[in-house]
C-alpha cells in the first residue's frame, strides 16, 4: 500500500513537472534539464538594463520560487544549480548579457548567505 502510494505520488509530481515544462516553454522559457531537489547554493541572476541582480538560495524549492516569479516577465533570467550548470532561463539577449549573469552567479555563490524562506527579499547587485 505504501509503495503503490508512493509510485503514485512520484508519478503525479513527474505529470505536474511536465506540465509546467511545457506551459514554460510555451511561454519562453527554456528547460535546460531536470534536476533532482537540490540543497546548496542554488542562484537565480536576472538581467537589468546593463547589468545583473538576483539572489542566493538554499535549496532549489525556494530559488524555482523566484525564477517562476521572474519567468515571462520584462529581464531575461537563468536559475543556476550549486555547480553553476543553467538549469532554466527565460529571455533572450547577446552573449556578454548572459556572461553578466553567469559572472554575477559565481561572485554570488561564492561571497553571500544563502537567502532562506524566513528571509527578506534583497537582491544583490554587482557593478558592471
Amino acid at each position: 500500500m505504501i509503495v503503490s502510494v508512493a509510485v503514485s505520488v512520484a508519478s503525479s509530481v513527474k505529470s505536474l513537472h511536465d506540465a509546467v515544462s511545457r506551459s514554460s516553454i510555451a511561454a519562453g522559457a527554456k528547460v535546460i534539464e531536470a534536476q533532482p531537489e537540490s540543497q546548496g547554493r542554488i542562484v537565480v541572476a536576472w538581467h537589468v538594463t546593463d547589468h545583473a541582480k538576483g539572489e542566493l538560495f538554499d535549496n532549489l524549492t525556494d530559488a524555482q520560487r523566484k525564477y517562476d516569479e521572474l519567468n515571462g516577465g520584462q529581464w531575461a533570467v537563468r536559475l543556476y544549480d550549486e555547480d553553476l550548470k543553467v538549469l532554466r532561463q527565460y529571455g533572450s539577449m547577446g552573449e556578454s548579457d548572459w556572461a553578466q549573469l553567469d559572472d554575477f552567479a559565481r561572485e554570488k555563490a561564492t561571497t553571500t548567505t544563502p537567502t532562506t524562506a524566513a528571509a527578506t527579499d534583497h537582491a544583490a547587485t554587482l557593478p558592471y
